[in-house]
């Protein structure tokens, strides 16, 4: 164990010095940690060097022997990770589109089956609120004897009548959310149904997608599980179990971690009572919240409080440096590594312990630490004494200053040299890797929430309006990493955003059903040939008669053409630009998103454009689009 003091409050603690060779029965690759071997038979070998052990009390003789004598200098992190990371092979390949790479970490069958949990919310409740809305009407009858009440019966039909709630409505009502944190209209979420202009304020445009009825009536059911579960009653984040389980998963399998993460806690705002969750913590602009625990992308939620049992006090296995174990065994497992990884933290979860249990499961920590932790070595406190700021033969009070009549107005000035100065790496490790969460919370929280662009009077809610804002930024990420490796240029933020809730309010309930159908995110994929040939969506957009030839294909979709002497049907593929050349609803697009997204892979294009859209075949003969019509006959 190494360590290097910086200051009398915080102090980095690092990696271990490998330049002493100790006899190791491990035949893995990594480094030889020079652990002492006394001190090892003490606490039961390499597994007694746990968070839980060293805390122990009679454990406590060994970590203030530490504190003397059980420090090494450290020069680096032998034995580091230096293979491949960054995002995974599905998860680019599925972000081909904004709505795409969301859909990667939340897949429609999450959004379908968030659908289906509404609607038997929506059945469960149905008897207690066709009989408030009955009470209400019996006091209004009451109140002015010229009003009708309606009957049990009527309400309930009337309310039955409403369309059963599909995973494709899911995706609209977050869509618009998106465009509500994009622009938020201030006053009342209703105003953006507004059919007329005020002046200089527009008309709201969220009747086109959906109405206002139809959106109050999402929001109203929604709803991730069964409160009929026997679970329900155990586990206090059942509410949003099945949402919290499939990013977990998701979150993991998209992204494979680096040499180097940074360990951090995270707030999911939520001030309401009846979330078992909500915890305190003062130094958090949103000082009430649902705590996470975040690894990169690895995140997990803290179910509760300390305990008490019997009176006395339970430590909690849940928080602090226990939970940064749990987390790293999550992301990777219990199996040991052969290669090292460095952890980055703050002092809340640093200790002496967890740097030795994290030494043994192939982990170095380098981290901020209370100096007053048990096996810290302790700075040097014996501070200079402070020079007399005036001789004690001279009297204090008021004194009179003399000025040089031949070098009036001297002043002293600064020289401006800037000169290196050599500081430890764990120093600047720390200082370079630890605002990673710190970002992922201000593109979360900061800029454009769903959390914060709505109110719910239901926790759980606003909670999972947190969780979608953590897959669009882990989505952004992904999608930028994907257009990086097609030679694109990234997407901004509010970009990616506007993008997003545009195709998401765009999906028809013929795309949901492919969307469903089919076994990954898309069904298509492009590929490259030699033969240059027409777009098919240049052919129909473009101004001038030539032009828009594209060695780029889609490698699914097919046109069909018959040629009438012989007879024979043959399939050709469609060629389509892979460079932004249109817009469509006033969207840039390429083509190869036009034909898939908005014209649903060339089912609804346009029967008559600025060009006509030909395939040309040898001999003459009739063309047929997907559908077998024939379109045209070549001259």
């Amino acid at each position: 164990m190494t360590g290097s003091v910086s200051n009398e409050q915080d102090v980095e603690f690092g990696a271990c010095d490998d330049d002493e060779e100790y006899p190791d029965d491990d035949d893995s690759d990594l480094p030889d940690i020079p652990f002492d071997n006394a001190r090892l038979a003490t606490v039961g070998g390499a597994a007694g060097l746990t968070v839980e052990n060293l805390s122990k009390k009679q454990n406590a003789a060994i970590l203030a022997n530490m504190a003397q004598s059980g420090w090494l200098e450290a020069h680096g992190y032998p034995g580091l990770f230096d293979g491949s990371y960054g995002p995974s092979e599905e998860a680019l390949a599925a972000a081909t589109s904004p709505v795409n790479a969301l859909f990667y970490f939340m897949t429609p069958r999450l959004w379908e089956n968030m659908a289906t949990a509404s609607e038997d919310y929506f059945a469960e409740k149905m008897d207690a609120r066709v009989t408030d809305q009955y009470n209400k009407k019996v006091q209004r009858e009451r109140k002015k004897p010229g009003f009708q009440r309606q009957t049990r019966e009527a309400i309930q039909a009337k309310m039955e009548q409403s369309p059963p709630t599909t995973g494709r409505d899911v995706c609209v009502f977050i869509g618009l959310l998106i465009a509500r944190a994009i622009a938020p209209n201030k006053e009342k979420l209703q105003h953006h149904w507004e059919t007329t202009d005020e002046g200089t304020i527009p008309r709201g445009c969220f009747g086109r997608f959906m109405t206002r009825d139809r959106f109050a009536h999402i929001a109203q059911n929604l709803h991730f599980s069964s409160n009929r579960d026997p679970r329900a009653v155990v586990d206090r984040a059942w509410k949003l179990r099945p949402v919290i389980d499939a990013l977990q998963k998701t979150f993991l399998a998209g992204y494979k971690p680096p040499p180097i993460m940074a360990f951090d806690e995270a707030v999911l705002p939520s001030r309401s009572s009846f979330n078992r969750m909500r915890v305190y913590m003062k130094d958090k602009p949103h000082k009430y919240g649902t705590k996470l625990f975040m690894l990169c992308c690895s995140f997990e939620t803290y179910l509760g409080k300390a305990g008490t049992v019997n009176g006395v006090s339970l430590r909690d296995e849940r928080t602090g440096p226990v939970a940064v174990v749990r987390n790293l065994r999550a992301a990777f497992g219990d199996e040991q590594p052969n290669t090292m990884r460095l952890i980055v933290m703050d002092r809340f979860y640093t200790s002496i312990p967890l740097a030795l249990e994290l030494l043994t499961m192939g982990y170095y920590s380098v981290g901020t630490v209370m100096t007053d932790r048990k096996g810290l070595v302790v700075p040097d406190k014996n501070k200079k004494k402070k020079e007399q700021s005036r001789p004690t033969g001279i009297d204090r009070g008021t004194y009179t200053v003399a000025d040089s009549s031949l070098v009036p107005g001297v002043t002293t000035t600064k020289c401006g040299l800037e000169e290196e100065v050599a500081y430890p790496r764990i120093v600047k490790d720390y200082q370079t890797y630890m605002g990673g969460v710190d970002v992922h919370d201000q593109l979360r929280l900061q800029r454009y929430s769903l959390q914060l662009a709505v109110r719910f009077q239901k926790y759980y809610k606003s909670l999972f309006l947190d969780f979608v804002d953590l897959a669009l930024v882990n989505a952004f990420i992904i999608l930028n990493h994907a257009r990086t490796a097609a030679n694109k240029s990234r997407l901004s933020h509010i970009t990616f955003l506007k993008q997003l809730h545009l195709e998401l309010c765009q999906i028809g309930d013929s795309d949901w059903e492919d969307l469903l159908g089919s076994p990954g995110q898309t069904q298509h994929g492009g590929q490259h040939e030699t033969q240059a040939e027409g777009c098919k969506v240049c052919s129909l957009l473009k101004d001038k008669a030539t032009g828009g030839d594209t060695s780029f294909q889609c490698s699914t979709c097919t046109l069909t053409k018959k040629n009438e002497k012989t007879g024979e049907i043959t399939k050709t593929p469609v060629y389509l630009c892979n460079k932004v050349k249109h817009s469509y609803n006033c969207q840039a697009r390429t083509c190869f998103e036009i034909w898939h997204l908005c014209w649903n892979d060339g089912a609804n294009k346009p029967s008559r454009g600025k060009r006509k859209l030909r395939v040309r075949v040898t001999d003459g003969g009739e063309v047929f689009d997907n559908e077998g019509t024939p379109r045209l006959v070549p001259m």
